[in-house]
């Protein structure tokens, strides 16, 4: 079960230019126990961050290349401690070159959009948990790109624990393709992009998006009218894939595994679609190509996800609710398993138009749901699971989560009061 570590001592600096992107990681970043965030918009702003103030965690989010001169920077100008620093570079897709580059700079792990709650907390727990030693040599400063001991390694010994012990007997063999070429960490590595493959065009599946995709999916609709293959597209190609694998499971939900396929592709096409109505911000043909395509995808998705979203919160308030009065034995962590299943509740709800679109019978659900997570985050307190200032992020999401469809559950009311009471009074009077 996924419980949330204690990071409350923990200063990040987030670097994007992206308000609404930055804006998105922090709220992940605080939801996982970060409290202390730095936000920036500018590298030159954040080397005054790290030269001035103590930060444990750099997070880089931008779709350029400016992350390699700052890790120049961070690796050789600034004092030994922030030389040391875990810095994550954070984007939409990867390729081999770029991923070299960047571990060439100094990058200490890198990560793929769209980032949920568990990838962020894998990633900033692989960078902290990280037991390479920095490197700074000649040529490069960073963490050590060294992973493996090849016993058919034949190159020159250098490492400080090689000592003087001769290679063994295979190292006559020829030699393999070097583990250094490529990260291994899954915090660092994501699919579709290794060094074994440059000229390989990325999958449908992969590419941009860091993810492999499951077996038997045809390909999405229109997508011979794609226009020239980017990492964008391919983020479409692979949400209207999913879309219609989806649909396909909710036609036979009797084929064996489909209750997780149908959770899994549920939660994928949600991350998915984020960034798809991310894109419709361009502006001239781009956009409207993306806009397009959005509103596609959300024909396909409206056909079946408000019956998803009522059966799946309908089971989750239910389950929750046995564990708020005992039917059910509470278990440490049941607090953060609750939030995690509200919260991708609340990014269909986003994607459907919000809570106002909702009736009240999902509202009177999603207000319980809730209460449900206060209820059970107040019990993990007591049961010392979560120090208190390691739950206060979750206790705030929920909190007003709990508000917002509290005020249109109240609203709503207060309207169809007035509705019937207008009705009452343009009734003819009868004879």
């Amino acid at each position: 079960m996924l419980t949330l570590p204690s990071f409350k001592n923990l200063a990040c600096l987030l670097i994007s230019s992206d308000k609404k992107k930055r804006r998105l990681l922090a709220d992940v970043l605080n939801q996982i126990g970060i409290s202390v965030i730095h936000e920036t918009d500018t590298v030159e702003h954040a080397t005054l961050q790290l030269r001035y103030t103590t930060i444990d965690l750099v997070i880089w989010a931008e779709a350029g290349d400016g992350h390699i001169d700052l890790l120049k920077h961070i690796r050789r100008d600034l004092s030994p401690r922030a030389r040391t620093v875990p810095f994550l570079c954070v984007t939409e897709g990867w390729d081999n070159e770029r991923l070299t580059r960047a571990r060439d700079a100094g990058a200490s792990g890198f990560a793929t959009l769209p980032l949920t709650l568990r990838g962020m907390l894998k990633a900033v727990s692989a960078l902290l948990t990280d037991s390479r030693e920095f490197i700074n040599c000649g040529g490069y400063a960073g963490p050590d790109r060294r992973r493996n001991d090849l016993p058919n390694y034949q190159g020159p010994r250098r490492r400080a624990t090689d000592g003087t012990a001769p290679r063994p007997a295979a190292e006559n063999a020829p030699p393999k393709p070097s583990a250094a070429a490529r990260p291994e960490n899954a915090a660092e590595a994501p699919s579709g992009a290794t060094a074994e493959t440059p000229s390989r065009p990325p999958s449908k599946a992969t590419a941009g998006i860091g993810m492999a995709a499951t077996s038997g999916g045809g390909r999405g609709p229109d997508i011979e009218h794609l226009p020239p293959s980017n990492r964008r597209v391919q983020v479409v190609q692979e949400a209207l894939r999913i879309s219609q694998e989806l649909q396909a499971l909710l036609h036979d939900p009797a084929e064996e595994n489909a209750k997780a396929k149908i959770s899994d592709h549920f939660n994928r096409l949600m991350n998915l679609m984020g960034l798809v109505h991310g894109y419709c911000r361009e502006e001239g043909e781009a956009g409207s190509f993306f806009k397009k395509k959005y509103a596609e995808i959300m024909r396909t998705v409206s056909k079946f996800s408000l019956g998803i979203l009522a059966s799946g919160l309908e089971r989750t308030v239910q389950e929750s609710s046995r564990i708020v009065d005992g039917t059910t034995p509470a278990a440490l962590g049941a607090s953060s398993k609750i939030f995690y299943k509200m919260s991708e509740f609340d990014t269909l709800i986003t994607m459907l138009g919000g809570y106002p679109s909702l009736s009240l019978d999902l509202l009177e659900m999603i207000k319980t749901g809730w209460q449900n997570v206060l209820s059970l985050t107040a019990r993990d307190n007591t049961l010392s699971e979560l120090e208190k200032d390691d739950a206060a992020p979750l206790k705030l999401v929920a909190a007003k989560r709990l508000n917002d469809a509290d005020v249109i559950l109240q609203e709503r009311r207060a309207a169809d009061s007035q509705e019937a009471a207008f009705q009452r009074l343009n009734q003819s009077p009868t004879a």
